[in-house]
């Protein structure tokens, strides 16, 4: 019989957060022979550490408690949550990944800190006729286990894995449209006297292919595009540029889709070249970069049950976004971030980018001395890089979305507008209370306008 599991939270104070990742509430449980997996975490309040979970269970013999020690580091965590640098952090080892063999039909969760116990929610499950679980089993089909423990994107809406066969290919339309984006990439940057570059993040199998179970095909998406380009468009290929490294594989996460900050730091340093800067002075600037290594399970291994998790590399750095003098804290399309260094090297340089050009951030932001960065995957906004007229212009995307080519008619404050409009209460209190804050430098007006809907501008 399947198990479904209910979650009744309680109201507490005396943690800073905390979330239960498994079981979900309303959605089959994770039971196997191991019995009835738990995974979550729990951060304390500044100075208060959590030291392991609880498990309490009531029978006709008396309460039961049962202690698991939290067993799993959790750096996506101490990022996302306190923003803080995960190496070293007191809290880092701040999540449980754990089984009850002996499965109750209702424990409840807490965490312990000192001597003191905080409880959490209480866990009631109930059995049903088996069910097909199409979220679990979707997951696990976006996933392909490559060789050497490296998982590699499947089923995706870019069809990753026909594109990289040779199974999809753009027809005419799709590559005037390219030629249409490149030509005007050129134009955009000399209307404002920049300097410009596309750079193209790689995919993990274009790079690791001996680790992928698919077989190239003889003429791909990438090389279409690739074929398209002139000197004059710039276009830095990251693919070739990472397989000839020596040290490629330490360049993709094993279990995500995206590079580690080691590779977006020699796509930086590639993409300073192009742009004709020295690529000395930034190797100068981050020769003291210290990097630690910790588990993680990225958003592949997190998609497969249980989760796989794999020692990776990050930079001892907070995320960039920790150091930007504006952020908007919207999540993907339609962020805008921006950061002054006023005593770095070089002048003003605006990214049009994706997820990709988080890490490449905690670079770049050393050796600019402004940085206007907007998430629209490459898209451009006209309007932006008239009122920024930046030194370097920027666009970046990533390989496996160059089935669709990005323009240059992109309407950021149309796409924050709409985000905001069906956005959750919290997001929206978050991100409109940003609105509200004044700022020294007049140039970024623009992007807290940007935030306020037609009744309140």
């Amino acid at each position: 019989m399947t198990q479904f599991a209910s979650i009744r939270k309680f109201a507490t104070t005396a943690l800073h957060a905390w979330a239960l990742d498994f079981p979900q509430a309303d959605a089959a449980a994770r039971v196997s022979e191991r019995g009835l997996y738990l995974q979550g975490w729990a951060l304390g309040h500044q100075g208060s550490v959590c030291m392991g979970l609880v498990v309490r269970t009531r029978s006709k013999e008396g309460e039961r408690l049962q202690d698991i020690p939290f067993n799993n580091g959790r750096p996506d965590v101490i990022q996302r949550v306190l923003g803080d640098a995960p190496a070293g952090h007191a809290q880092l080892r701040c999540g449980f990944m754990a089984y009850l063999k002996e499965i109750p039909q209702s424990f409840t969760l807490g965490v312990r800190q000192g001597d003191e116990t905080v409880w959490l929610c209480e866990v009631q499950l109930t059995e049903s006729e088996p069910v097909v679980n199409t979220e679990n089993k979707q997951a696990e089909t976006q996933v392909i286990r490559g060789t050497g423990g490296w998982l590699f994107l499947d089923n995706d809406t870019n069809r990753s894995v026909d594109q990289y066969t040779g199974r999809l290919l753009l027809e005419a339309e799709g590559l005037g449209h390219w030629q249409t984006y490149l030509d005007a990439c050129v134009s955009l940057a000399a209307g404002v006297a920049a300097r410009h570059a596309l750079l193209i993040a790689a995919s993990k199998e274009q790079v690791l292919s001996e680790h992928y179970p698919h077989v190239k095909g003889a003429l791909t998406v990438h090389e279409q595009v690739l074929g398209l380009s002139r000197p004059e468009h710039k276009v830095l290929d990251t693919v070739a540029l990472l397989r000839a490294r020596a040290d490629r594989t330490e360049c993709f996460i094993k279990t995500d889709t995206h590079w580690t900050e080691r590779g977006a730091m020699h796509a930086a340093l590639g993409l300073i070249t192009l742009l004709g800067l020295d690529a000395d002075i930034a190797r100068r600037c981050w020769s003291d970069d210290v990097y630690y290594t910790s588990q993680f399970a990225g958003d592949l291994g997190i998609k497969l049950v249980p989760p796989v998790s794999e020692p990776t590399e990050f930079l001892q750095a907070p995320p960039a976004a920790r150091e930007a003098v504006f952020d908007n804290h919207l999540p993907n399309i339609g962020r805008v971030l921006v950061f002054d260094c006023a005593g770095a090297q070089w002048g003003s340089l605006l990214l049009f980018g994706a997820s990709s050009s988080y890490p490449m951030l905690k670079y770049l932001r050393r050796l600019f001395r402004r940085i206007v960065f907007v998430h629209s995957a490459g898209n451009v906004d006209v309007d932006i890089v008239r009122h920024e007229r930046p030194d370097f212009l920027i666009m970046q995307t990533t390989a496996r979305f160059m089935i669709e080519a990005p323009d240059t008619s992109f309407d950021v404050t149309g796409a924050i507008r709409k985000k905001l409009k069906n956005a959750d209460q919290a997001l929206r209190e978050k991100t409109l209370a940003r609105a509200r804050d004044g700022v020294d430098d007049a140039r970024n007006l623009l992007y807290l306008h940007m935030l306020k809907d037609e009744e309140n501008v």
